[in-house]
């Protein structure tokens, strides 16, 4: 089942409950603060982080038929570490959207305030079988506050075949997230990234917890948008794969 990661980035304060602004994205159409909800129109995770922020919440016009989302823990500094702690959960019960409605995080906080948001287009399912992991690498630096997209450099030659990627984990200098970008697909599954790689992993998104994030041919391997709070550098991702396919199509 498909998903994909969008992000809401605020760099000034905010004292009242105000809106982060939408980061700016090629795949999902963005307009100031708002969102347009695509046709994964549900929410099946939430990260709120930022600069002492003490309240978080999630709107748009269906919710406000019945509730609007408060985000109820976040990181208390402008970093993903800690993420395994306070990330909203709802992969079993997602909150429901509808297309093309407008998507708003607003936001108290100091100095910046981030929030990634996973849409998907319903439950997520795990998925198992012989999941193997590989190490890549990009030899690049991107600049802070946008995704930037950037070639991955497999660090193992893959065997001929088709691979789902199962799970992802990311580190990097001042890095806060990464998502992938595949060959010819619409979607970017992504994660929350850490700054080394003994930094604690969001376990709901390897080895299958997550669902899947895509496929690929072993010779048109996906690339990775990545998003920080400053220039990012030394980048590590890891993939969880499972074979589909042995030997060419």
């Amino acid at each position: 089942m498909p998903f994909t990661l969008v992000a809401y980035h605020k760099a000034a304060v905010s004292a009242t409950l105000l809106p982060l602004a939408a980061v700016a994205d090629p795949h999902v159409f963005v307009s100031g603060n708002d969102i347009s909800i695509p046709e994964l129109a549900s929410l099946v995770a939430a990260l709120g982080f930022g600069n002492a922020p003490t309240q978080m919440q999630i709107q748009a016009p269906s919710l406000r038929r019945v509730i609007l989302e408060d985000v109820p823990a976040f990181i208390a500094t402008e970093t993903c570490v800690g993420a395994p702690n306070v990330i909203v959960d709802k992969r079993a019960n997602p909150l429901p959207l509808v297309v093309s409605e407008k998507l708003n995080v607003y936001s108290i906080h100091t100095l910046d305030g981030w929030c990634l948001v996973w849409l998907a287009t319903g439950p997520v399912e795990k998925v198992s079988g012989d999941i193997r992991t590989v190490k890549c690498t990009t030899g690049h630096t991107t600049a802070a506050d946008a995704w930037e997209n950037v070639a991955l450099t497999f660090t193992q030659t893959l065997p001929a075949g088709r691979y789902a990627v199962v799970g992802m984990r990311a580190f990097g200098t001042n890095l806060l997230a990464a998502r992938l970008v595949f060959v010819g697909g619409t979607w970017r599954p992504g994660v929350p990234a850490g700054a080394v790689p003994g930094d604690s992993e969001v376990r709901i998104f390897r080895n299958g917890e997550f669902g899947t994030f895509g496929e690929f041919e072993f010779d048109q391997p996906p690339s990775v948008d990545l998003i920080g709070t400053g220039v990012t550098a030394a980048e590590q991702v890891y993939l969880d794969l499972i074979q589909v396919r042995a030997g060419r199509a």
